[in-house]
């Protein structure tokens, strides 16, 4: 539901509109009228029912990161971790190895799963499989990281609704 609001602070008084866009975003936007506000809003209306964005909403560009990239920005933010030296630097090697290349928008779940998989089924220097205790700090560092390229704007997950952003 889109809505106009008057907005008091200290500046002054102004208008905020508030809506979702059509990929399941809210937005909102303040004008210094009422009348330009009510004119956005009516304009958003229109654009959603006629199912007409290009005015109005904008995709955003998907960034072509691959993992590599955003390995490396990892390694540069978080090399002051307490825990860096110690488990971090020597699992990146290895993710790197398994998605090294690839953009983050094509890793899909099943790359992960193959991944965690993988690993679980791999021989140590003892001669047993790696513990699952192990894999797990493994997918939370690659799950750390990932969480990290979404706040850095490397990369947004899909969206859920089955809508293409």
């Amino acid at each position: 539901m889109a809505t106009v609001r008057k907005v008091t602070t200290q500046e002054g008084t102004s208008w905020k509109v508030d809506y979702y866009d059509p990929q399941g975003r809210r937005i909102k936007k303040r004008f210094k009228k009422k009348a330009e506000a009510e004119a956005y809003l009516a304009k958003v209306v229109t654009s959603i029912k006629e199912e007409k964005y290009e005015g109005i909403f904008e995709k955003k560009k998907e960034a072509l990161v691959t993992f590599d990239e955003l390995a490396d920005k990892y390694l540069e933010s978080c090399r002051f971790q307490k825990s860096f030296e110690s488990f971090k630097c020597k699992i990146i090697p290895t993710l790197r190895a398994s998605l090294g290349d690839r953009q983050l928008s094509q890793i899909s779940y099943l790359d992960l799963e193959t991944y965690r998989n993988n690993r679980k089924l791999g021989v140590v220097r003892t001669g047993n499989h790696r513990s699952d205790a192990r894999v797990n700090r493994e997918m939370a560092v690659l799950k750390h990281m990932l969480n990290k390229a979404v706040k850095w704007g490397c990369w947004r997950f899909p969206l859920s609704s089955g809508a293409t952003a």
